[in-house]
């Protein structure tokens, strides 16, 4: 049995469960199709080659869409930990030696309590120093703002205008443009589509087809979502995928 980390395995078909919080910090794999995590205003994906990072005593929101095979450590090693793990939640890419190691420590094999003490030694290093990755979406702290992102991600298949977010709020549609910026801090327009792009991560790890995907997200053709995607983050549908089923 680990000392300071306890894994938990969860094969669980589209589940959800609510905000809460624990004191433990709990990072988060999934093993197939993808987990999305709602934290401090937040929206993070964790597709097969990435994982989440929730510092403790966080509330957070966790969920999927489709049948989901994940990992979860919750972690209790206060002194070993880097300063900033006990703030910022955060996506980060996965090596192999993290894979391995995340795995591991679900199937409770260890030999000795040398082999755990060093294994568990390995894994925070690794958290801490494991490249970010940019699957993250803010979702505005304001409650009515809140509410219509929350709107907007649940119903990624229609695209809903300047006009209509504005009455779905009571604003009138310029004050709604300058109010919406001012607390996401960016525009409405570059919200929709980031959120989108990281919605369309979880259909492509889903199997659907890059045309597929791209009507989905109310795109009128694959060229134009694969230009959006490469621009918001730094590679094609093609190479994402091609990532992802080597991780």
């Amino acid at each position: 049995m680990m000392e300071n980390i306890e894994g938990i395995v969860k094969e669980s078909p589209f589940f959800l469960r609510d905000y809460h919080s624990h004191t433990p910090h709990q990072l988060i794999y999934a093993i197939d199709d993808v987990v999305t995590v709602e934290c401090l205003g937040k929206c993070f994906l964790a597709p097969k080659n990435r994982a989440i990072w929730i510092p403790s005593g966080c509330q957070h929101k966790t969920y999927s869409t489709s049948q989901t095979s994940f990992r979860s450590l919750f972690i209790n090693a206060e002194p070993s930990l880097h300063p900033d793990l006990h703030r910022t939640p955060k996506s980060i890419l996965i090596s192999d030696i993290l894979k391995s190691l995340i795995l591991k420590i679900c199937e409770g094999n260890f030999a000795t309590k040398e082999h755990i003490h060093h294994s568990e030694l390995l894994l925070l290093d690794e958290i801490t120093y494991s490249e970010i990755s940019s699957i993250a979406l803010l979702i505005p702290p304001d409650p009515k703002l809140s509410s219509l992102c929350q709107y907007i991600l649940e119903n990624h298949n229609q695209r809903i205008n300047v006009l209509q977010a504005s009455k779905s709020v009571h604003m009138g549609r310029s004050s709604f443009l300058r109010y919406f910026k001012k607390k996401a801090g960016i525009t409405f327009g570059q919200w929709c589509q980031q959120a989108r792009i990281v919605q369309s991560m979880s259909m492509l790890s889903n199997g659907m087809s890059i045309q597929e995907v791209a009507y989905s997200c109310g795109y009128q053709s694959a060229s134009s979502f694969c230009v959006m995607f490469k621009r918001i983050q730094g590679c094609t549908p093609s190479e994402y995928l091609h990532n992802q089923n080597n991780a």
